[in-house]
This record gives C-alpha cells, structure tokens and sequence, in this order.
C-alpha cells in the first residue's frame, strides 16, 4: 500500500509546468500488484466517475512501465476522489525517480503531487490508500463482480465524511476551477473554500460560485423568502403571494384568505426543506405545518401558483442559461408495477459514487401521497414511456432531472431575470421562475420569481458544464496573468532590477519589485510587509489588487525548497558572474553555490514564457 515516506514540507510551490498546478514533491512507497485489473474494470470505474482513466501497463517485463502507468492509475484515481471532497486538484502526478526497495514488489518513488495551501499533505496518503484498495479490488474481480456499495462505504467513512468540511468548498466549487484550469487560468486556495483566480491587478476572489462584487444586502435578502418577494414586489417585480403563520391558528387563517390550493414553507431554507405543495384541505394543511416546523420556526402559507419551476441562471449580470426543474420519477416499461420500478431506481443510485448519487426516494408517506394525487397505486402498471413523478416537484433533497430550455425562454423572462439579480446587486444569481410556459412572457402567464439563490450550484448540469467557458471568459479578458520579470544574482541583479523600476514607473504605479529582504512599491519607496522570504513576499504582492508589473530579485536559493509562488515567467535576466548571498549551506563552498545558482536558473527557466 502507498505511505509517504518524506515530503517537503515549507510549502506548495511551482516546480513542474507539466503538473499545471503547485505541487508538493513526496517519496511514497508503491507496491507494484501481481496483477493488473484489465481494460475494461478501468473503463467502467472510469464511466462511474465520469472521467477518462489511464490504462494500467500490461508490459510485465517493463518494471518503470509498469510502475509509471501505476502511478498515473493511483494518482488519477486520488484525484477524483479528492474533488469529490471539493479539493480541486487536475494536474497529473509526475514520477520523478524509483528506486527499490529491497522487499519483493516494493519500491521507492519520488512523486510531484498536485497540491493546494491550507489542505494538509497528509490528505493525499488517504486518497492514495484508497486508489489502491480500489485498483485492488479491481485486479481481484472483474467490473461485474465488485461489490460496490461496500467499496463506496469505505470511501465515504475514510475520504468524504472527515474531509468534506477541511476544503471549506461547495458543490460549485471543482466545476468552476476546472474550467479556469483548462483555460489555464491560475487559481490559489487562500484556506475556508475562498480562491484567488489570477494573479494582482487581473485578479478576482471566488467563493463556491460567489464572487466579491456580490452584495452582502443581496445574500441576506435572497435568504429570506418573505424579505426578498417584499422587495420585489415594491420593484414592480412578480412574487408570491403569501402570509407568516406563527403559529396553525395564523397558517388556517392564511388560507383562507389567499384560497385553496396552497404551499407551506419556511421563510429562511432552501433546498426544498419543509416545503409542501398542493395542500386542498385542513387535514393536509395540519401535516404540512408540523413538516415545516421540523426546519423552522419562521413559516409562511403561500397561495400556489401554477406551472414548474425554472432556474435562470445569472453571470455577470446577464442571463447565461435556462434549466426546467423536474421532479424524481420511475418511467413504466409496460411490465413492472411502480413499486418494481422504484425500487429499481433505488438500485440504481446505490451503484454511484457517493458523491454523484442522488438521494433515494423509495415509498414512503411523500411518494404515495404524490401518487394518489395523481390517481395512481403503487401496484399499478404504467405503460410504456409513461413518466411517474414521485414527488411534486424537484429538490436537491431527493433529486431530480433537469432540462436544458436556455433557446426556449421569453425576452421578458430573461429581462425579469437579470432586473432580479440587479435589484439584489448579485453579480452570479440563480433565479427560480414558477411558469406553466418558459416561452411565454412572465406577464402574460402569471408566473412569479419564487426564489433567487445566492451562490447557485453551478457546473452540475449539463447546461452549466456547456456555458462554463463562456462564464469564466466574462470573468476574465486575458488569463488573468501579470508581466513577472526575475533578476538572479547579487548585487548587480538588484541594480538592474532597480534600473528596470524605475523605467516602468512612467508608464505605471503597480509595478512592484522585492527581494527575500526588500519590496519597492510603485511609487519606489519601501513597501511593508509583515513576510519574510521572497516566496512569501511574491505571495503577498500577488494578492494586491494595484500590482500590474511585478518585478522580482533572487538572491538565495529558497525557491529550491518552496517552489515558486507563481506559474510563469515574462523574462529571465541572470547575473552568472554572482553567486547567491543566501545560499543555505557552507558559504565558503564555492561549487556548491554555483550548483546552488544553476539549479535556481533551472527552475526558473521551466515556466519562462515562451515566444
């Protein structure tokens, strides 16, 4: 089984440009398995999580080849299983070097491993043990055979259950940085699930899908049911009409007055918790109360409007793409009663991931009371193509479907959607539009915006992972990088550096420079900092938002130990004839500096630009 045995520990820098990601460099120890799961396990794990696996080598005589494929195998497997936790890590692990072990099958490999700030390395160890145990129960049994649900037991209780909350990300999250990192966008975890895409000036802060020019008064309005149909009521907007209900007494009033049917629903959650719909009579009304008291003590009785809800999606203040929302449903075969059919589906979602299953809805109390109002017994048959929905309407609670109705959706929808997130001052809005008709006006059908969502899931459905390029290219103009230029040497390199400051200062007041133990601002006085280091320094400046141009000064070899803090070079100027004032071994060892030097220009010259 994989164990790292050393690591380096200061910090996740950039060492390999072919990883696309900082990394942290580890010599783990790597069993080689007698025996390789074949082809097709690889491709049906691959299908479950949705992504392409590299094959294992078959070259039983190759012991690198074999080791290598591997590696890669062990390393993709953890990568998947790590963003299911909301740790974005993409790039591929890079076998640097093996060596063995002397045990029979073991050997010694030092690997760059895609890393993040904030998450500790020892989160990769649970990841590898459990691709290892995966690939092993692969080799043992063919994909039929694996008895998965138990394999997803082990993954939830080892990975998911104790890291989810580390990663401090939302189901948002991994889509959204993917997207930045195909696009070769540069991203760093700043710790909590907060991310900082780009570097300075050409820099944004993004938080599950949230973005800083967010409103905090949109976030607390669009929490609470009751204050956003208000304020949206008073913009000439349409809204829900509905009445707080402290207490059964106030909710049977509130019916009433608006008339049958109605909804009950807490005024402060989301995701579908504690709402009923359709509610004719008091009976119904009495049950649906006490439900929504299990989520909340603040409860509104709302008069039901007619149609399904629509999400509209809002980035950058314009409407990006339109999803209709349906609830869980069996579909009838013409033989299979729908109890049969349920249970099927319950099978069904078992055999997923956990991560990607949706909740199951089996028989109870919700689905049969759905399936009375719609005429039907679990015992009956339905026909061929029928859809039988087992809940009202979809919420993440239980899941559902969603269609993708972005080319179907009415001016004056699209209009009401954007007028909503504008209101809110929300830059990313999900807007719920309850509508019989999306290709109708929303004047002209009575629909209503039922609920705006600050950070709305976004990447999780196809519609989203189709516009996801076309999001991140509104947050970003260019690839959200600065001009970095690097001065290596002594004093001299300082010099010109300091000569190359002072020339850019003319055409602009975010030029920057720093050394391990000096920063220049752009006005060209000292500039402050409670850091040590030029990796830290370099760190801090990246994240001021005034630094266009940054020029750095390496003078000591601690990249060697760190990495860089940044993913590319502008220029490389080297100052040969110096040595490093910092090197961090015996001063008076003058070969030993050289080396020093040229494996600092080394590291430099990976990620140099090229024309």
């Amino acid at each position: 089984m994989p164990r790292i045995m050393e690591r380096n520990a200061q910090r996740v820098g950039y060492r390999h440009p072919s990883i696309g990601q900082a990394c942290l460099v580890a010599t783990m120890a790597l069993r080689l398995p007698s025996r390789q799961p074949t082809g097709g396990a690889i491709d049906h794990l691959g299908s479950l999580f949705g992504v392409k696996l590299p094959q294992a080598s078959a070259e039983q005589g190759e012991v690198s080849g074999r080791l290598r494929s591997h590696a890669d195998l062990l390393g993709a497997i953890a990568n998947v299983l790590l963003r299911a936790c909301a740790i974005p890590l993409f790039g591929k692990p890079a076998l640097l070097a093996a060596s063995h072990s002397g045990d029979e099958g073991i050997w010694h490999a030092r690997i760059a491993l895609p890393a993040l700030d904030h998450i500790p390395p020892e989160v990769a160890v649970r990841a590898w043990l459990l691709a290892a145990k995966i690939v092993e129960r692969l080799a043992a049994d063919n994909e039929c055979d694996v008895d998965w649900a138990s394999l997803w037991t082990d993954v939830d209780r080892q990975l998911l259950q104790p890291l989810q909350l580390l990663s401090g990300g939302g189901v948002s999250t991994v889509p959204m940085l993917q997207t930045a990192f195909e696009k070769q966008i540069p991203f760093r975890h700043l710790g909590h699930g907060i991310y900082q895409l780009g570097w300075g000036a050409r820099s944004l802060l993004l938080n599950r899908s949230s973005l800083p020019s967010d409103s905090a008064t949109g976030l607390t309005t669009a929490g609470n049911k009751r204050v956003c149909a208000s304020m949206l009521r008073a913009a000439g907007l349409p809204a829900p009409r509905h009445l707080p209900a402290p207490n059964l007494e106030a909710a049977r009033k509130a019916a009433s007055s608006l008339g049958w049917p109605v909804v009950v629903k807490p005024e402060d959650r989301d995701r579908g918790e504690g709402v009923t719909i359709g509610i004719r009579d008091d009976k119904a009304l009495v049950e649906a109360y006490a439900y929504a008291r299990k989520a909340s003590s603040n409860i509104l009785v709302e008069g039901e409007v007619a149609g399904v809800c629509h999400r509209l999606m809002v980035a950058g203040g314009r409407f990006l793409y339109a999803v209709r929302r349906l609830p869980p449903h069996v579909e009838g075969d013409g033989h299979s009663s729908i109890k049969s059919l349920v249970e099927r589906l319950s099978r069904e979602r078992r055999l997923a991931p956990p991560w990607m299953q949706k909740p199951e809805v089996g028989l109870d109390a919700a689905t049969r009371n759905e399936l009375s109002r719609q005429g039907l017994r679990p015992s009956d048959i339905p026909e061929l193509g029928r859809k039988v929905a087992l809940r009202g309407f979809e919420a993440p609670i239980w899941g559902g479907e969603t269609v993708d109705v972005t080319e179907q959706v009415h001016p004056d929808n699209i209009f009401l959607a954007e007028a909503t997130a504008r209101l809110l001052g929300l830059h990313n809005a999900g807007i719920d539009l309850i509508s019989t008709d999306i290709g109708v006006a929303w004047h002209a059908n009575e629909a209503v915006v039922n609920e705006v969502n600050f950070a709305p899931h976004f990447g999780g459905t196809m519609a989203a992972r189709q516009r996801m390029g076309d999001f991140m290219e509104g947050l970003f103009d260019t690839d959200g990088r600065i001009p970095i230029e690097v001065f290596v040497g002594g004093e001299a390199a300082l010099q010109h550096a300091m000569t190359r400051h002072a020339s850019l200062a003319g055409s602009t007041r975010g030029c920057f420079l720093t050394s391990h133990a000096t920063t220049l601002g752009g006005d060209g006085c000292a500039h402050s900092l409670d850091k040590s280091g030029i990796f830290d320094r370099a760190s801090a400046l990246l994240l001021d938002r005034r630094l266009e141009h940054l020029l750095l000064v390496v003078q000591t070899d601690e990249l060697l130990q760190t990495g860089l803090p940044f993913d590319r070079i502008t220029r490389l100027e080297v100052h040969a004839q110096e040595t490093l004032s910092g090197f961090q071994g015996d001063a008076t060892d003058q070969a030993a500096l050289r080396g020093s030097m040229e494996q600092v220009r080394a590291l430099l010259a990976r990620f140099l630009e090229r024309a």
